[in-house]
């Protein structure tokens, strides 16, 4: 989340106000390799704490990299500190097409952003 001239997100979330609704949704950008110098970086797989160290080398700068889920669920987290109500609209299916329909994503980036979600914002079963 880190950017030359500043942090995006933290730009955005110094604007919040309690009741606002913050709408989230990422990109299939995020695939890849999180240092490839010929795109944007990517995120890591999954849903997990994991962590990389790399030099982005088309931002000449350090990051750490952490997995989809993490920043869905920094972001979440965030806003909902400052009492922002957030919604996922991450991500759209890509344009795969199998037996005529378009294949869900449900084993990558829309299973990981299903599972993404702060324990705090599940439904109680009570």
């Amino acid at each position: 989340m880190n950017r030359p001239g500043g942090d995006p997100w933290a730009s955005t979330l110094a604007l919040i106000k309690p009741g606002d609704v913050v709408l989230i949704q990422f990109g299939h950008n995020d695939d890849g390799k999180p240092d490839d110098p010929s795109r944007a970086r990517a995120s890591l797989p999954g849903v997990g704490e994991e962590t990389v160290e790399i030099e982005n080398p088309l931002l000449k700068m350090h990051e750490t990299v952490h997995t989809y889920g993490w920043y869905i669920r920094k972001i979440v987290e965030d806003a909902k500190a400052k009492g922002a109500v957030s919604i996922v609209c991450s991500p759209i299916p890509r344009k795969i097409w199998q037996d005529g329909k378009v294949v869900r994503n449900a084993a990558n980036f829309g299973g990981w952003r299903a599972r993404s979600r702060p324990r705090s914002m599940w439904a109680s079963s009570t």
